[in-house]
C-alpha cells in the first residue's frame, strides 16, 4: 500500500506569507496539529507545527524541563503574550523547516516509520510530487483508520 492510497488529500495550507495570528485562526476552525506551509507556486517549504508554536511560547524553563517544580512559576500570561507577539509575524517566521516530505509512492509503512521516528513532535508528512507541490498529507490517523480496515481481511486472504 502506498501514501497515496490512503493520504488525505484535501488538504488545508498555509501561505509562508500569512500571518501567525490569521494561521491560528485556521489551526483552531480545521483541530489540526500542523500545517504545510506552501509558497506561491504550491510547493511546501515548511510545517507550523502547534506544538513547536507553544515551545516558542513556553518560558525556556518550562520547555527545557529544567525546572522540576512549577507550581510557583507565573501564569500562563507570558506565554499569552509571547503568542500575541507572534501573532503578527509571517508564518515563514515561526514555521519548521524540518519536516517529513514523502512521494505517493512511499509505501506507508515507510511513512509510518518517519512520523514514528518524530515521536509526538511529528502527526502528518507532506505528500509531494517531483517539484515539491502538496498532493496531500498522510498522517497519523490516515494509518491507523487503515489499519483499523485491516481487520476485516483474513488471514492469508486479499481484500474484497
Amino acid at each position: 500500500m502506498k501514501a497515496r492510497d490512503i493520504m488525505t488529500s484535501s488538504v488545508v495550507v498555509l501561505d509562508r506569507n500569512q500571518m501567525v495570528r490569521d494561521a491560528l485562526k485556521v489551526v483552531a476552525a480545521h483541530r489540526l496539529h500542523d500545517l504545510p506551509v506552501v509558497d506561491d507556486a504550491g510547493r511546501v517549504v515548511g510545517m507550523l507545527s502547534t506544538f513547536d508554536l507553544l515551545r516558542q511560547a513556553l518560558p525556556s524553563y518550562i520547555v527545557s524541563g529544567d525546572l522540576k517544580d512549577v507550581s510557583f512559576a507565573p501564569d500562563l500570561s507570558t506565554t499569552y503574550q509571547r503568542l500575541e507577539e507572534m501573532g503578527e509575524k509571517p508564518v515563514s517566521d515561526v514555521m519548521t523547516t524540518d519536516f517529513e516530505r514523502v512521494s505517493p509512492e512511499t509505501s506507508v509503512l515507510e511513512a509510518a516509520t518517519l512520523l514514528f521516528r518524530r515521536g509526538h513532535r511529528a502527526h502528518n508528512a507532506a505528500v509531494v510530487d517531483g517539484d515539491g507541490r502538496i498532493l496531500g498529507v498522510i498522517g497519523i490517523w490516515d494509518i491507523l483508520k487503515q489499519m483499523d480496515s485491516l481487520r476485516e481481511i483474513p488471514y492469508g486472504g486479499a481484500a474484497k
